[in-house]
C-alpha cells in the first residue's frame, strides 16, 4: 500500500518508569509497549478482541544458522481486553499470552493463514491489520557505529546503524505498523500508515493519544482500562 510515517520519542524518564512497571510484573519493555498499543487499539475500535502481528527470527532451526537469506516468521498476538481490567492485570495477561505465543514461533504464519482463513481477501492482510516491531539497539548490545574508525579491524561482529525513516516513498504492508527502536536512553516509535485509509493529522493525533495512555499508566499502573482517557487537553 501507499504509506507515510510519523515518529516520536519517549523520554528517558518515561523509559525508566516503564522499566519499573515491567519489572514489577516480571514483564519486558517490549511486552509493556505492546500492551499500551493494544489499549490504544481497544480505545479506537471499541472491540475487546485485539490481534496484532509481530515479526520473529526464522532461524530457530540450527540447520539454518549459517544460511544466507532473510528468515523471518510472523506470529499473531491475540488478547481479550475488558473495561474492568486494571492496566496491571491486563499487562500480566498480555505477558502470559505473548510468552505462550513465542513457544510456537516456528509455526509458519502462511500455514496458519491457510488453516484459519477460508476465503482470503488478497487486498488486505490476513488475521491482523496492525504490526508491531521492536528492536533493541542499545550500546551494550552492539558497538557504537559512529565510533568505528577502522572497519578493517572488524572480524565477525555485526555492526548496526539506526535507520531513520524518511517521510517519502514509504510503503505500508499493513493498515498500521508501530516500529519501536530502543536506542540507549530513548525509545523512538514510528507509525507507518496506509495513506488510503488515514490522513497525516489523524496519525499525529493517534500518537498524542498513545502518549495520554502512557501518562495514565505511569501515574497509576492499577488504573482501570475504562478510566484511561486518550483525550488531550485540547480535545477535553
Amino acid at each position: 500500500y501507499s504509506g507515510n510515517v510519523i515518529s516520536f520519542d519517549l523520554s528517558k524518564s518515561d523509559l525508566n518508569q516503564l522499566d519499573e512497571i515491567s519489572k514489577n510484573v516480571k514483564s519486558t519493555l517490549y511486552i509493556t509497549l505492546v500492551s499500551l498499543i493494544k489499549v490504544l487499539l481497544y480505545k479506537y475500535t471499541d472491540q475487546d478482541d485485539i490481534i496484532v502481528g509481530t515479526p520473529v527470527s526464522g532461524r530457530q532451526n540450527f540447520n539454518l544458522r549459517n544460511q544466507i537469506g532473510y528468515f523471518v516468521n510472523v506470529i499473531a498476538l491475540r488478547n481479550t481486553i475488558k473495561a474492568h481490567y486494571s492496566y496491571k492485570n491486563l499487562l500480566e495477561k498480555i505477558r502470559d499470552s505473548i510468552l505462550e505465543a513465542y513457544n510456537h514461533d516456528e509455526y509458519p504464519f502462511e500455514k496458519l493463514v491457510e488453516e484459519l482463513v477460508k476465503d482470503r481477501d488478497l487486498s488486505r492482510s490476513s488475521i491482523f491489520d496492525v504490526l508491531i516491531s521492536y528492536s533493541n539497539n542499545n550500546s551494550n548490545n552492539q558497538k557504537n557505529y559512529n565510533n568505528q574508525q577502522n572497519p578493517d579491524t572488524i572480524k565477525d561482529e555485526l555492526i548496526l546503524k539506526p535507520f531513520q525513516f524518511r517521510e517519502t516513498n514509504v510503503a505500508s504492508s499493513h493498515d498500521l505498523a508501530f516500529i519501536i527502536v530502543h536506542q540507549d536512553d530513548i525509545i523512538n516509535i514510528s507509525i507507518i500508515y496506509n495513506t488510503d485509509l488515514f490522513r497525516e493529522e489523524s496519525i499525529k493525533l493517534m500518537a498524542e493519544h498513545f502518549k495520554q495512555i502512557l501518562k495514565s499508566v505511569l501515574i497509576n499502573p492499577n488504573v482501570k482500562v475504562r478510566d484511561i482517557s486518550i483525550l488531550t487537553e485540547k480535545e477535553k
